[in-house]
Formats: structure tokens, sequence, C-alpha cells
């Protein structure tokens, strides 16, 4: 007999398993614009317990920068901000609402 324990546990797996998928569908989709970082192919664990999914590497995030005694000059700074906000429009002219914007989730390359 299924018990509350049982459905609860159940009904939180499938919750995020949507929200896995929903954010793969995105990273996919994002793949092609030069600041946002797009997945490249994923793979799923024979057992179905893990799904991986596999994206470019990049250098740092913003996380590290804060943290590094690294000063940026302006033309650097220019740089990291219009690709950040060149990002954000191209999110939201597709319609994404994003609430997981942190320094940490930033990921930067030596472009700039």
């Amino acid at each position: 007999m299924w018990t509350t324990w049982s459905r609860s546990l159940i009904s939180e797996r499938m919750r995020k398993a949507r929200k896995a998928l929903r954010d793969l569908a995105m990273m996919a989709h994002f793949r092609n614009h030069p600041n946002i970082v797009g997945l490249r192919d994923f793979v799923c664990l024979p057992d179905e317990s893990v799904l991986i999914g596999i994206t470019e590497r990049l250098d740092y995030d913003l996380q590290d920068v804060f943290r590094s005694t690294y000063i940026f000059g302006e033309q650097q700074t220019t740089c990291l901000m219009y690709q950040l906000l060149f990002a954000l429009l191209y999110i939201h002219r597709a319609g994404v609402v994003h609430g997981n914007i942190r320094p940490v989730t930033i990921k930067l390359s030596t472009s700039c």
C-alpha cells in the first residue's frame, strides 16, 4: 500500500525531475549565445538515478573575481557589464524569468 510518505517522496522526485528537464531544455535553447553557458550534451546513468548536463568549460565565475585582489580597469568593467546585460536581454526576450542569478552562477571567460 502507498503511504503518505512514499507519495510525498515520489511527488518531490517528479518535481525535481521536471525542473531538471526544464533547465536542460533552456540551456540547450541558449547554447548558441556567446555569453550564456549552453548545454552541449547530457548523460543519464544506467540506473536513471542521475542526469548529468555537459557544458563548455569556462575559466572562472564572477565570485572568483570578487574574491581576487585583481582590480578591473574601465575597459574590463565595461566589457563585463556589456556581456552580462547582453545575456540578460537575450534571456528576457525569450520570456525566461530567472531566479538564480548570483555571482557563482555567472560564468566568465578571459576574453575581457
